[in-house]
């Protein structure tokens, strides 16, 4: 388990200090910092504390885009994202010839869950 403290927490209802975020590969709770226990520590050093960020509409970023139509594109665009802070992204492309469209759509399909930072949604 790990602590976020001495942050300012963003929650759907507004925005909290003198709390501390509790979470493994979730978020577990918001706690007074007194009730962290052995938790790793993390000082946010009042800087904000926000949920993994979705990106609903990109083309592309770290000179890759989804019309690339190749793992690598998605990967580095994945990479990119996840430092900062986008946990999760719906890979889009322009309007193209629908041959092109399939095998970008594919590549999208076949990448899904296999990223190493941000996770790719929107393709079943």
């Amino acid at each position: 388990m790990k602590a976020i403290i001495n942050g300012r927490i963003v929650t759907p209802t507004g925005t909290l200090e003198g709390k501390a975020l509790l979470f493994d590969e979730k978020i577990r709770g918001i706690v007074s910092p007194a009730e962290i226990g052995d938790a790793e520590v993390i000082d946010a050093e009042g800087k904000y504390v926000v949920p993994g960020l979705i990106d609903m509409h990109i083309h592309g970023c770290a000179g890759a885009d989804t019309g690339d139509a190749t793992p690598e594109a998605l990967e580095a665009m994945s990479a990119l994202l996840a430092t900062r802070g986008v946990t999760s992204f719906c890979p889009t492309s322009m309007t193209l010839s629908a041959e092109e469209l399939e095998v970008i759509f594919q590549n999208v399909a076949s990448c899904k869950g296999k990223t190493s930072g941000a996770y790719i949604h929107g393709i079943n």
